[in-house]
């Protein structure tokens, strides 16, 4: 085969290559273990390293296919550069680099994104080139934001958030980002189309993403989308004539109008009918389940931020800041926070103001393409500008995963391809030297075995994981194994120990699960927990895990001892402290459990579960009059009928302030015939016999179906 002919075979093999990553937002199987990011990203990354390959062995026999330097392609590089220094010196550089598996986002991820920037600049030449691409990948957005639209209707089910659609990209936010960036694709096909009938279907497609973007209700990403229409129309303004100038200036003001009209219509029936707009209304600074949640993380993160400023703590590791620096009433509402839900804290955060800083190079090399030079009409440079804007404007509240991101490259590499020109650039062939060939050989080794180590082991690890933590009724010792497989083949992966430890403790409420399959489970386990947390000794998650696990085993130290070491990571998360008390109260130590519930309690004395644990360390430890006292100042009584407290005064043999409590219960839930029957056998433990009696007979009158029962117990506690 001739260099020529093996050119040409490279770059159609490419090419097609290029279309099949084009497809990933659709690509959905439902197989694996995270199945809306992880199936797209495996997708997107066994592609690009094949791609990887051909390109080096293009490139190697023809330079006009070699990258070249630009002030984009320099900010990717630096950003690249400054990332990997701060993954690489990260809190936990193994999960920076590879990412977790629920968002798979570390480094590799955005190699791989390089890569398809590289790629696509040398391979996507002509203008036709770019407008057949762009026009699959607007077919594609087509697609998504139709099944969008199916699950609004209801004529297909929902996905992550059960009244928001999600569409092929699960969670709404997502399929919001994405479709933004698929709006402003239609609108640069738009715009450089010649032909009336493709601009008519360039029109309707955004139009109808634009709808669909609606119809996720995603609040960022509808004032981005706003945002940028005015970007883009008082740009229009700003370049065409005094008539036209006051119409998009007008166009302008309704855009702002619109975006601030859901917040002054707040509390009103029109806001509140419309259940998109609705969303609006439910914005509070003071309401931890609105967008107060974004102050408090956001909050987090610049203290975070503030501890590590030059190079973050590397991707992936949000968790450890939040658990460490997160306000402390806000660990009574949110658990867990791997996000902070706003890209420039995110790259603070991750990678440190020099992070921050390369991250905000890609907009500003970007911007400077856009607008330098004369090649792009004006037009399209309002189009993309608006879109870049708006993409932006929505990632400030929220954060993105391949499918966005892949959009948002492929406008890069769009930006650059065009700030050069398009046209065919002469050919240059040349025969392979040694050192080409020993590059080619090497590039084909490192992509075949990242193909097979990375992507093709991590799909069957989240195939493996899927299968087990769903199949309920299968054989324990065959999900065992599975669970033991998936972990030794990616070992890093929290995530595989999370679901083995979250099956464990379904499997020990299972009651037709023999006691002897729920210690082998639990052993597996609560083994690769613990080596979960060898690699990874600074994730809380994995401890508190561990100490449930322990706890339902009865190994109430060591449980304890897993509590404590989460507690040192994360000193203010109030459920860490329930965790030391449930155990030290198991070990008989009622003391420490008082000082702990204590301390608990002090963190945010609001909080209901704190009062109660604190109520009932103070009952065990003896100490009733501090019990009344919490709880009257909480609730204006004292006599509340939580179920800790009751076993806490039945395990010190006080039958008669049990009595009392269930009294005050079946006040409060008449219905709820247990707690009658509860009631009775409070009453006979104290001896009151004819109280007893008088419940259950209320008990056999009031429900026929426990009446059986209720005189059978009376015909026993009457010695009858």
């Amino acid at each position: 085969m001739s260099t020529r002919d093996a050119r040409n075979l490279l770059v159609a093999m490419i090419r097609i290559g290029l279309y099949a990553v084009a497809l990933s937002p659709v690509v959905f199987v439902g197989v694996l273990y995270f199945p809306f990011i992880t199936e797209k990203t495996l997708w997107f990354e066994a592609i690009i390293e094949v791609l990887e390959v051909g390109w080096v062995a293009l490139a190697l026999i023809d330079s006009s296919y070699r990258p070249r330097w630009s002030l984009l392609s320099g900010a990717l590089a630096a950003f690249l550069v400054v990332v990997g220094i701060a993954d690489a010196f990260g809190v936990d550089p193994y999960r920076s680099i590879f990412g977790s598996l629920e968002r798979m986002d570390g480094y590799v991820l955005y190699l791989h994104l390089a890569a398809y920037f590289v790629i696509a600049v040398s391979l996507l030449r002509t203008s036709s080139d770019w407008r057949r691409y762009l026009t699959v990948s607007n077919v594609v957005a087509v697609v998504v934001a139709l099944g969008a639209l199916a699950q609004s209707a209801g004529l297909v089910a929902m996905t992550v958030d059960s009244t928001r659609p999600g569409s092929f990209l699960g969670s709404p936010t997502f399929l919001a980002s994405y479709l933004l960036l698929a709006i402003t694709i239609a609108g640069v096909l738009y715009v450089g189309g010649t032909k009336r009938g493709a601009r008519f279907w360039y029109l309707a497609s955004g139009l109808f993403e634009a709808g669909a973007l609606y119809a996720t209700g995603t609040r960022g990403a509808l004032l981005g989308l706003l945002a940028g229409v005015f970007v883009g129309i008082a740009g229009y303004a700003l370049i065409r004539g005094r008539r036209v100038r006051v119409a998009a200036l007008l166009i302008a003001l309704l855009c702002c109008i619109g975006a601030a009209l859901p917040f002054l219509l707040s509390g009103s029936s029109l806001i509140a009918r419309n259940p998109i707009l609705s969303r609006y209304d439910h914005l509070s600074f003071s309401d931890y389940s609105s967008f107060a949640a974004r102050i408090f993380v956001w909050r987090a993160a610049l203290a975070g931020f503030a501890a590590r400023p030059l190079f973050g703590y590397g991707q992936s590791n949000f968790d450890f800041v939040f658990d460490r620096y997160a306000a402390e009433e806000f660990h009574t509402v949110e658990l867990w926070f791997d996000k902070p839900h706003n890209v420039l804290l995110e790259w603070l955060t991750a990678a440190g103001i020099l992070g921050l800083l390369a991250y905000c190079g890609l907009y500003f090399a970007a911007s400077v393409t856009l607008w330098r030079g004369k090649a792009m009409p004006q037009a399209e440079r309002l189009v993309l500008s608006a879109g870049l804007v708006g993409y932006f404007v929505a990632d400030l509240v929220a954060f993105d995963t391949l499918g966005g991101l892949l959009l948002l490259v492929t406008l890069f590499a769009y930006l650059e391809r065009r700030s050069r020109g398009f046209s065919e650039e002469a050919m240059q062939p040349a025969p392979l030297a040694g050192w080409g060939w020993a590059i080619l050989l090497g590039t084909a080794v490192v992509g075949i075995t990242a193909l097979v180590s990375l992507v093709f082991a991590t799909g069957e690890a989240l195939l493996l994981t899927a299968q087990a933590a769903s199949n309920e009724g299968g054989d324990p010792v065959t999900q065992i194994a599975v669970f033991a497989k998936a972990i030794s083949i990616r070992p890093d992966a929290s995530e595989i120990p999370d679901a083995f430890a979250k099956f464990a403790l379904m499997a020990t409420s299972t009651p037709d699960l023999p006691d002897s399959a729920k210690r082998e489970i639990m052993k597996g386990a609560i083994g690769a927990l613990r080596a979960t947390i060898a690699a990874h000794p600074s994730r809380v998650r994995e401890y508190v895990l561990l100490g449930q696990l322990l706890d339902a085993q009865g190994e109430h130290r060591a449980a304890l001892e897993a509590y404590e070491q989460g507690r040192r990571l994360a000193p203010q998360k109030q459920f860490i402290y329930f965790g030391i008390v449930d155990e030290e109260l198991a070990l008989g130590e009622y003391q420490a459990a008082l000082a702990d519930a204590r301390t608990a309690y002090l963190i945010e004395p609001e909080f209901e579960d704190a009062v109660k644990y604190y109520a009932r360390a103070a009952i065990y430890a003896g100490d009733d009059a501090l019990a009344r006292q919490v709880l009257t100042a909480r609730y204006g009584r004292s006599d509340i009928p939580d179920a800790g407290i009751i076993n806490a005064y039945a395990a010190r043999g006080d039958y008669h302030a049990v009595e009392t409590l269930w009294q005050r219960y079946v006040v409060l839930h008449p219905d709820d015939i247990q707690g009658w029957f509860s009631l009775a056998a409070s009453q006979n433990a104290t001896g009151d016999i004819p109280g007893a009696v008088r419940t259950l007979s209320e008990i056999a009158r009031n429900d026929p179906a426990a009446a059986a029962q209720a005189q059978q117990l009376i015909r026993q506690i009457s010695g009858r």
